[in-house]
């Protein structure tokens, strides 16, 4: 746990846009990008929405007797409709160079929606099964506001990770991984090798089991962020680990000298 890297890069920024392209246009066999119509986008979000409301009500129903738990899950998906609104409006029309007339009729609007609302689903079906059964510590995670995480065990004590920011209105990238320590059920990770390097104060990332989810803190992590960037939140198990991801972040891991 002791070992950490910046991958501040254009190569970075190319690999989210060719994502981003392939997520939002799709790929027909090896030939030019295919734009869906508006009509599929509209269609594609009224379905994401449609499982949204569904997985909401069935919160509603499993945290009836439980009327603070479930006021202040509402009052955080008050604050991620605020942030889908932002971005699928405000930031849209910057990114897109779009008028406030045009923007509900462009794709990208829809897009964008469909998307955070997909993101935001997991996210609900994750506290739904984490009631039947606590989450298993590797996985992949995420906060729901541009934070992606990956967890891999390698034993009772330590826990390989990589995690991913985009944040704000700019797009800031923040990227750490490492060899994490695990005790009495928190996970701490600090950077001492480059504290030692940099002669720098160390960063500490500390998860937080809290039943459904894990809360992460941080502290002077700066060195690995852009300016407006963070790793801390809530972050909510929503997948398994593929073969490929896993030898990723282990191998990653073993690059620490201390492993």
């Amino acid at each position: 746990m002791k070992y950490a890297h910046r991958r501040f890069s254009r190569g970075i920024l190319c690999f989210l846009a060719v994502v981003t392209a392939v997520v939002c246009y799709g790929f027909s066999e090896g030939k030019k990008p295919i734009k869906p119509t508006l009509e599929e986008t509209k269609a594609a979000y009224a379905q994401a929405d449609k499982a949204l409301n569904a997985a909401w009500k069935q919160i509603e129903t499993k945290w009836k007797d439980k009327p603070l738990r479930l006021e202040t899950l509402r009052e955080k998906q008050r604050h991620w409709i605020r942030y889908r609104d932002y971005h699928s409006n405000e930031m849209v029309m910057r990114d897109y160079n779009l008028t406030a007339e045009i923007l509900k009729n462009s794709v990208e609007h829809w897009q964008t929606m469909t998307h955070i609302t997909r993101v935001r689903t997991q996210i609900l079906r994750a506290i739904l099964d984490a009631a039947k059964n606590p989450p298993e510590l590797t996985g992949t995670w995420t906060d729901g506001y541009g934070g992606s995480l990956t967890l891999v065990k390698v034993n009772d004590d330590q826990v390989a990770f990589t995690i991913d920011v985009v944040r704000g209105p700019t797009y800031h990238l923040g990227n750490l991984w490492g060899l994490a320590e695990i005790n009495d059920g928190i996970i701490r990770y600090t950077d001492k090798q480059n504290q030692k390097k940099y002669k720098k104060k160390p960063t500490w990332l500390t998860w937080i089991d809290r039943g459904n989810h894990l809360e992460l803190l941080e502290a002077n992590s700066h060195f690995y962020c852009g300016a407006r960037a963070y790793f801390s939140g809530d972050y909510y198990r929503v997948g398994d680990v593929t073969q490929a991801q896993r030898q990723r972040v282990l191998k990653q891991a073993r690059e620490n000298p201390e492993w």
